[in-house]
Formats: structure tokens, C-alpha cells, sequence
């Protein structure tokens, strides 16, 4: 919803390809000179009526042009400015000119993070230190403004592409001496691969570290009862962890028997055609997707029909298909995409001083009160981002977890520092009646549960907002769209969305069988969210709260883990 002039240099070839329809669309736009006189007075008088000044210049080289951090909120005292270099202004590589390429080279994406266990360096075009970064800018940017409705005062962010580069391989980078064998994997797992099928196309499934899906999956396709009578069995995870042949334990078979597994996986599948299999698949419960390119995604009737691809009519190109929207807000207009405009002006600099009161001492988000009931790493990650910025999370799971102890205890070292640890059995009334005391003195609730099961828990949005109306809700989802759609309500993590969107094509290379990128929080990312906003007031609302510590029904353990935010902001 907001006003954005895009400032273009003149001459720059990038202004007439076709990506500017995507990057620049709902912005206006206009070409300044900055190194004229006039170009730069044209720059401070935007900056003078802005309230984000957004650029990615070198570190100084805005300094050099005299529109810095420190003069333009001199001039600005409330502006919000952020900065998105290649590499930090603290970092020995400052003067480095850093395009994704080098980022990705620098940052290990294309050698120690190389999908299929390839040995060359494999290089793509898909920018993971700009996304993240742009993610990482926006966040930190609306929270600035979040505070300066506090203070009046702005703020100077920097976000480098290395560092949100980093932040985006999640489990990856992390290293543990002599962890305990239960975190450990044993190697690739058939449990999450592509496999061939008879009309020559490719599925991708991933059912690895789940008990429940690894059976539903085995069990969808017809290999399970041939399994138990060759020796595997099927024992609960956490009292058998020293089994090495244990089927819902996916995580820790042998290597023998992973090989045998997919052979047999193998010679089911050849049997039907990829479009059969992806609905045995998905109907079992088991998130698969078929192999597409980037274009078939794009031309799907399904992704037109929820509005996940939609199509922009642009001056220069015409008709372009492009992503839709990817948050819904509830209580707010939908945000329609259209075309780069060219700016007319109509800022203007005449602005009301601000009234610069005293700065917080305390984060941004202290105060506020986030429960995450998601699982494995989108879900989480985006709540460890509330607790960063101050928020107290707690991070509720199962007393009876699907998921082994690699997702459940290993990957909370990397998306949940900070939080705070609650089990609790929501399928239990008396559980339900603790969760529902500690909704009613919360903010957030972050969940990624497919469409319907949160209601059937009885945790679904109407029943939630009619706890607390202030309550922001957000589901964080594989395939739904903003409209409905035949694939709403399919399970997904990460890897089968990489598989639906052309990247796992794009990493193999053509000819060759499609390949997981590992560098894009491995294990699991939905790709979409949807936000249900409390409708009335904002973070001026009386912020409630009760010490549960004295509560004698609800146990909550202070998380041990904590970092450093390491995103250079």
C-alpha cells in the first residue's frame, strides 16, 4: 500500500528488460542524474517527503554522493533508511562490487551447498542473498515505523547480501561436536526424492523424518506389506531409536535397506503415469509434486485459478504472467499488482516537523506475546524473526510428535532461539483450556497447518478471534492462493515446491534428473501466507499480560539457545 518512486539512472539498460515489470509493479517511476546538481537536488527533495529511503550502493558511495544515512536523516529526522550492500560496511570485503553471482560464490551456495552431490560448482540465476535480503529490508523497515509512531524518531538499517544469503541455509550451517546419534542422518533417503515414472516424467515426494507419512507413503504405493515380511518393522520413533530397520524411523535405516527401498520404489512407479501417482500421493497425505520447469508452473490452470500466477498488463510488453500476491491480510483491500507508472510528482516536502520523544531501551517487540505451533523451519523461522526483534515466543508442540528427532530437537537449535517451550496435547479438552489462557493474553499465533486442520483442533481462526479480536493470526501454507484452488490443500514443504516451481529442473540441468537446492532452508519452507489482522487498534492497544510462571497448569521452559543476530541490521 505504499507510495514507492523507483529512481532510475538514465541510460541503464535494466530499465527496458522485462523483469522491471515484476520488480517495479505498483511503483512509480523517474530517472535522476545523481551526478548532476540538479539530479541530486530532485533526490533531496524526494528524501525530504519520504518516510523509507530504500538504495543498495557500496558501502560510502551514498555518503560520496551527499544523500548518506546520516545526512538525509539530518535533514529528515524521521526517516527510515535502509541499505542493502554485498557485503556489510564492517566486512573486510566492504569495497567488493557484489551481484548475486559473487554473493553466492562467497557464501558457499555453489560448492558446500551443491544439490545431487555434484562435484562442480553449479551456479544459478535464483537469488537467495536478494530475497532474503529484501525480506529481511522489509521486516526490519516496518518496524521502524512500528517504533516511530512511538518515538518520531527514524532509523538507519543495514542489511547485507551475505549476511541474508546466510540466513537462508538454515540447518546447513550449522556444526555440533560429537552430537548425539539420534541427530544424525545417514545419508540420502529415498523417503525424499524424484523418481521416474512410466510415462517418462518425474514426481518428487517427501515423506523423510515423518513417521506418519513414511507409512502412508509406503503404504500409498503398495511396498509396505512387502517390507514388514523382509524384516523392517513398524515400532513408535522415540522408544526404538536404536533401531536401525525401524520404518516410521526413516532418518536412521541403513544404508542397505535405504538402496532396497528405492528399488522398489523404483519399479512401483514405472508402473503409471506421473499425473496418477501425484494424486495417489497427495490423497495419502504425503507431500509430492510432479517435476515442472519454470514456464509450466507459471502456464498451470491451477496456479491461474487461486491466483498464485496472475497476469499484468504492461505499456511496454503487454500482457506479462508473472507471481500474484503472496499474503493475504484480512482486514485489509486486496493488493492488486499493476504496471511501473511513470512519477508525476505530487510529494510534497512541506512536511510537519517531527516530535522526536525519547528512544525505546528495550527492543522493538518487547511486550508482545507470540505462540508458535508451526513445525520444522518456515513456520518457525518467521517467529525466531519476532523474537529477535524482542517479542516473547512460545514455541508449543506435541506430546506425540510425527516428526523424529532430527526436525523435532535438532532443527530448534537454528529456528528457535530465544523462545520459550511448551508441550502441550491440544486433541485433549484440558489441553485446548490451557491453550485458550494463554490465547486470550496474547498478540500472534503462527501455525502452518494445512487448510482445515487447525479447525478441527479446535484452534481455527473464528473460534481464536472470538477468544481475543486483537489477535493476529497468521497460517503459513504449501500451495493455497488468494483465491481457492484445486492444490489449497495439498501438503508441502520447501523441496516439493522446488519441485512444482522449476528450480529442482533448473539445478539438475537438461537431461539430467531434476536436482534439490539444498541452500534454501532445507527440510521445509511453505511458500505463502495468509494473515488474518486484529481489525480494530494497533500496537498502541494495552499490551495485557500475566506472569504463567505462577500459573501451576502451565510449564514453561526458558529456551537455552540463544544467538546473536547475525543479518547486519
Amino acid at each position: 500500500g505504499a507510495d514507492v518512486v523507483k529512481v532510475d539512472r538514465p541510460g541503464n539498460p535494466e530499465l527496458d528488460s522485462l523483469g522491471r515489470s515484476v520488480f517495479d509493479r505498483g511503483k512509480e517511476r523517474i530517472e535522476l542524474d545523481l551526478k548532476t546538481e540538479e539530479g541530486l537536488a530532485a533526490a533531496r527533495d524526494l528524501v525530504d517527503a519520504a518516510d523509507v529511503v530504500i538504495e543498495n550502493f557500496r558501502p560510502g558511495v551514498m555518503d560520496r554522493l551527499g544523500l548518506g544515512s546520516e545526512e538525509m536523516t539530518r535533514r529528515n529526522p524521521g526517516l527510515v533508511y535502509l541499505s542493502e550492500p554485498g557485503f556489510a560496511a564492517t566486512d573486510e570485503k566492504a569495497s567488493v562490487r557484489a551481484f548475486e553471482g559473487v554473493i553466492g560464490a562467497a557464501t558457499a551456495q555453489f560448492t558446500d551447498l551443491r544439490p545431487g552431490g555434484s562435484e562442480v560448482p553449479i551456479y544459478t540465476p535464483i537469488g537467495l542473498g536478494s530475497t532474503y535480503a529484501a525480506i529481511h529490508g522489509a521486516i526490519a523497515v516496518v518496524l521502524a515505523l512500528y517504533r516511530r509512531e512511538d518515538t518520531g524518531a527514524g532509523d538507519v538499517i543495514e542489511v547485507s547480501l551475505a549476511g541474508a544469503a546466510m540466513s537462508a541455509m538454515a540447518v546447513l550451517l550449522m556444526k555440533a561436536n560429537d552430537p548425539p546419534p539420534r541427530y544424525a542422518s545417514r545419508g540420502p533417503s529415498p523417503f525424499m526424492g524424484s523418481f521416474q515414472c512410466g510415462d517418462g516424467k518425474w514426481i518428487f515426494w517427501i515423506a523423510a523424518g515423518h513417521s506418519r507419512n513414511t507409512i502412508q507413503l509406503c503404504k500409498a504405493i503398495g511396498i509396505y506389506a512387502g517390507l514388514i515380511s523382509d524384516g523392517m518393522v513398524d515400532l513408535p520413533v522415540y522408544s526404538n531409536l536404536r533401531l536401525d530397520n525401524n520404518l516410521p524411523d526413516s532418518s536412521h535405516l541403513t544404508r542397505e535397506w535405504n538402496e532396497e527401498i528405492s528399488k522398489r520404489m523404483q519399479e512401483v512407479v514405472m508402473a503409471r503415469p506421473a499425473a496418477d501417482w501425484v494424486r495417489i500421493v497427495n490423497d495419502a497425505g504425503v507431500p509430492c509434486a510432479l517435476h515442472r520447469t519454470a514456464q509450466d508452473w507459471l502456464d498451470a490452470k491451477e496456479t491461474d485459478e487461486s491466483a498464485l500466477t496472475i497476469v499484468v498488463e504492461d505499456d511496454a510488453f503487454g500482457s506479462v504472467r508473472q507471481f500474484g500476491a503472496q499474503v493475504d491480510l484480512s482486514e485489509s483491500p486486496e493488493f492488486v499488482p499493476g504496471p511501473p507508472s511513470r512519477y508525476e510528482g505530487g510529494w510534497t516536502t512541506d512536511r510537519t516537523p517531527v516530535s522526536i520523544g525519547e528512544g525505546f531501551d528495550k527492543p522493538i517487540l518487547d511486550g508482545l506475546r507470540v505462540l508458535d505451533l508451526s513445525n520444522v523451519l518456515a513456520g518457525p523461522a518467521s517467529a525466531r524473526t519476532l523474537a529477535e526483534y524482542g517479542a516473547e515466543v512460545i514455541k508449543i508442540d506435541t506430546m506425540d510428535p510425527y516428526f523424529g528427532p532430527r526436525v523435532f530437537s535438532w532443527f530448534p537449535m537454528e529456528v528457535s532461539p530465544g523462545k520459550r517451550s511448551l508441550l502441550l496435547n491440544l486433541k485433549d479438552s484440558r489441553g485446548r483450556e490451557i491453550f485458550d489462557r494463554l490465547v486470550e493474553t496474547s498478540d500472534v499465533i503462527v501455525h502452518n497447518f494445512r487448510p482445515g486442520v487447525a479447525d478441527r483442533l479446535g484452534i481455527g481462526y473464528e473460534r481464536i478471534h472470538k477468544l481475543n479480536p486483537r489477535l493476529t493470526y497468521l497460517n503459513i501454507t504449501a500451495m493455497d492462493g488468494p483465491k481457492p484452488g484445486p492444490w489449497g490443500n495439498r501438503p508441502g514443504f520447501d523441496p516439493m515446491v522446488q519441485a512444482a516451481t522449476g528450480i529442482q529442473l533448473r539445478y539438475g540441468g537438461e537431461g539430467k534428473p531434476p536436482a534439490h537446492a539444498a541452500a534454501g532452508r532445507e527440510g521445509c519452507g511453505e511458500d505463502r501466507c495468509l494473515v488474518r489482522d486484529a481489525p480494530a487498534g494497533g500496537h498502541d492497544s494495552p499490551r495485557r499480560r500475566r506472569d504463567l510462571r505462577s500459573d501451576p497448569e502451565i510449564d514453561l521452559v526458558a529456551g537455552r539457545h540463544r544467538r546473536r543476530t547475525e543479518h547486519d541490521s
